[in-house]
């Protein structure tokens, strides 16, 4: 029974969005141009509104609500400035809804691209156990260090992404599939920082003059933070290329 009422609900939402968005486009179609300043405001409201169409923001039917006041604010002659408010509260709901979903499909891809990265450690970890690669990727990083590497770089990657979710503006963004692809993108560019800074301690570029469980636990420290901190690995590549060709590194 729950399930049914549930099922009517969503329909009865939907029923009334789509009336809510046809009455604001014949609106918006039949409405007389008053000035300048409402001309503009009118042709904003139906790039909003077929951005809303696109979307279907969380918050659709509150935004074209707000939109159509808008337009019966212009219908009525009122002053500009109430449609703009009204104009501005459509705006603000739309982003708020909008950037909300985009940062929940920026994150989920970020997941999708840990999960991609582990399977490609775990077939790094069969293919060491396997000739003729055996001999090639051991000489590279034990298994276990490999691991540990892999882990921390991922682990980093995704409580920078944590920590600054809320801060990413995404809400220009209309294409949720290039919002997920760009969320697992970070992952994947961890682990190639991981990489290349683990080759560079691993072949002493860096001498750290450690050695033991100091040296594997400056190495998981150094990949957790090339996958947490944006400026981490490339400040690091810049000392190592500034080493191998005897130029002085730029402050």
């Amino acid at each position: 029974m729950n399930a049914v009422n549930l099922s009517n609900d969503a329909h009865e939402s939907n029923a009334a969005l789509a009336n809510a968005i046809e009455q604001c486009e014949q609106a918006l179609d039949r409405m007389p141009y008053r000035c300048s300043e409402y001309e503009a405001l009118l042709i904003a409201s139906r790039a909003l509104l077929e951005r809303i169409k696109a979307r279907s923001p969380r918050r659709s039917l509150e935004i074209v609500i707000l939109l159509l006041g808008v337009t019966r604010l212009a219908a009525n002659g009122a002053d500009p400035e109430q449609a703009r408010k009204q104009y501005d509260k459509a705006c603000s709901a739309f982003a708020h809804s909008a950037g909300s979903a985009n940062q929940y499909f920026f994150f989920l891809g970020a997941l999708g691209g840990a999960a991609v990265m582990m399977l490609f450690v775990m077939c790094v970890l069969l293919l060491q156990h396997s000739e003729p690669t055996r001999i090639y990727l051991l000489q590279l990083a034990d298994s276990d260090m490999f691991v540990g590497v892999s882990f921390f770089a991922l682990a980093g990657s995704l409580t920078s992404l944590l920590m600054r979710l809320r801060s990413i503006d995404l809400v220009e963004e209309d294409d949720l599939r290039m919002v997920a692809v760009t969320g697992a993108l970070q992952p994947v560019v961890a682990m190639g920082f991981m990489s290349v800074a683990y080759a560079i301690i691993a072949t002493n570029l860096i001498p750290l003059n450690l050695s033991g469980a100091s040296k594997s636990g400056m190495m998981f420290t150094i990949a957790f933070l090339c996958g947490f901190s944006e400026k981490f690995a490339p400040s690091l590549l810049d000392r190592v290329g500034a080493a191998l060709s005897g130029s002085p590194r730029k402050q």
